[in-house]
């Protein structure tokens, strides 16, 4: 998923990415769970990650790093994030979302697999992105109605920070608990080649 060229440390990562085909669909996954709680906002880090050369996606997918994508999407976060404070609206948000967040899970679960055809990387997004996004985003519109419910909507606000916050951490780590992992297959393929030079 990463580029690996200037020797810079994040561009440092790609090689791996590329070659291991399971670490984009994890990266996939968890921004489509992103997706579950707020749509654009694993959309919009995912089109400046391509935009700033920090992530790559498909040719299929180019599109996610133009300027009208960059725009829409930097907009809708702040509308999605303003909009889920009110109890009225979120509701609307959510009847909206049960058709946004699947196509939002599929997209961000098919972007990243830039070695697969793009039909194939749909279908696995439709597989691993859409059923992950619907079915967060409908424990979480449950649990929403009826928190609102029950508090005559004061909780609202509360629960719509502790999502952002969720919806931003997975965000995180969809694209750092890799880089994590690659750190720790380093070290322990640097110390077998220790130990193997070594002289007995």
């Amino acid at each position: 998923m990463f580029s690996f060229d200037n020797g810079n440390l994040v561009s440092q990562f790609s090689s791996f990415f590329e070659a291991v085909p399971f670490l984009p669909i994890l990266v996939g996954v968890l921004l489509a769970s992103a997706a579950g709680l707020r749509a654009f906002f694993p959309l919009c880090a995912l089109a400046w990650a391509v935009h700033f050369r920090i992530a790559s996606v498909g040719p299929a997918f180019s599109w996610l790093d133009s300027p009208f994508s960059l725009i829409a999407f930097t907009t809708a976060v702040i509308l999605e994030g303003i909009g889920d404070k009110f109890p009225a609206v979120d509701h609307l948000l959510d009847g909206i979302g049960a058709f946004i967040k699947p196509v939002a899970g599929t997209i961000l679960v098919a972007a990243p697999l830039v070695r697969l055809d793009p039909f194939w990387a749909v279908v696995i997004g439709i597989i691993g992105g859409a059923t992950v996004s619907e079915g967060i985003h409908l424990v979480k519109a449950q649990g929403r109605l009826a928190a609102n419910l029950f508090s005559f909507g004061f909780a609202a606000p509360v629960l719509s920070f502790l999502e952002d916050g969720l919806a931003i951490l997975l965000i995180l780590c969809a694209f750092f608990i890799p880089l994590a992992g690659l750190l720790i297959l380093l070290f322990i393929l640097a110390r077998r080649r220790r130990k193997k030079t070594i002289p007995t």
